[in-house]
């Protein structure tokens, strides 16, 4: 194979449960409210002659199956800019999962461009020459976002 012809690409797939709330939109979404999130992975690397491998799918499914788990999964996510959600949080005790987002309102475009830096760097630390190229969060069957890294 050609150096171009041996990037080969993986796609994995996360399912999980998450309310959020858009502190400045102005319709219903302003509200506190759920998804059934269909999180997609796409890694891209060069295919090991030995293994027949780029990577361990099992690998992507602890690499980001496991954060997406702890962190996300049945939790508020939350703009770490409201305020008056987090006073109403506080009354809630700590038995609430809760994830304070940093980027901004916790869309899907923002939650997609989190996990592809905040995931691939993790990634790419680890496992040198396996770049994760595009991450797509689906908040709805049929609206996503997607968030792609260009360059690698």
């Amino acid at each position: 194979m050609t150096q171009e012809q041996d990037k080969i690409a993986l796609t994995y797939e996360h399912q999980l449960d998450a309310a959020h709330r858009l502190l400045e939109h102005k319709g219903k979404c302003h509200s506190i409210h759920g998804h059934r999130y269909l999180i997609q992975f796409e890694v891209e690397g060069t295919v090991d002659e030995e293994t027949g491998l780029i990577l361990d799918f099992n690998v992507l499914k602890q690499e980001f199956g496991q954060w997406l788990d702890h962190n996300w999964d049945h939790a508020l996510i939350y703009n770490w800019r409201d305020a008056d959600l987090i006073g109403a949080i506080s009354f809630l005790g700590s038995d609430l999962r809760r994830y304070e987002f940093t980027m901004g309102e916790p869309t899907a475009e923002n939650m997609a461009a989190f996990l592809l830096e905040h995931l691939g760097c993790k990634l790419e630390q680890l496992y040198r020459d396996v770049f994760l190229v595009r991450v797509v969060v689906w908040e709805t069957p049929n609206c996503c976002a997607e968030a792609r890294r260009e360059e690698i």
